[in-house]
């Protein structure tokens, strides 16, 4: 349903798409040249309609209500993570708290980076660590 997301996905080459208010991420096929991707990409961005993004306030989000514990986590990582993240082209989800397992997915640049695999991941158990819960467990799938 995203317009946007579709007609990146439609350039050859393209295999993930991330974006924000004021950047894209695009990961290629590593068989295809960023020369080869680069110019249709930006034609693409130079002649898309704007105003064919859907506004945050017509998102419809259907899920259960967030515990407590997962409101405050997601707080945490709405002011200390996300914002690092999406300087570098990526970002975060959460896919589930299991008990104080906290399962989370990289998005954008931050999904095939050794760093995040590895660092980033125990940085942000270690924040929630001392933030939220000393016991908690934080995986990515």
């Amino acid at each position: 349903n995203d317009p946007l997301a579709k007609g990146i996905f439609d350039l050859d080459g393209v295999v993930s798409v991330f974006y924000m208010d004021k950047f894209i991420t695009i990961e290629k096929d590593t068989k295809v040249q960023w020369g080869q991707i680069q110019r249709p990409f930006v034609e693409f961005i130079k002649n898309f309609d704007k105003n064919l993004i859907p506004k945050e306030e017509e998102i419809v989000v259907t899920k259960e209500e967030e515990t407590e514990l997962l409101k405050k986590i997601n707080e945490i990582l709405d002011q200390r993570v996300r914002p690092a993240l999406a300087g570098d082209g990526g970002g975060l989800e959460v896919r589930g708290l299991e008990g104080l397992t906290l399962k989370i997915r990289y998005q954008g640049a931050c999904g095939s980076c050794p760093s995040a695999i590895r660092g980033t991941l125990v940085a942000i158990e270690n924040l929630l660590k001392r933030e939220v819960n000393p016991a908690i467990e934080v995986v990515s799938d």
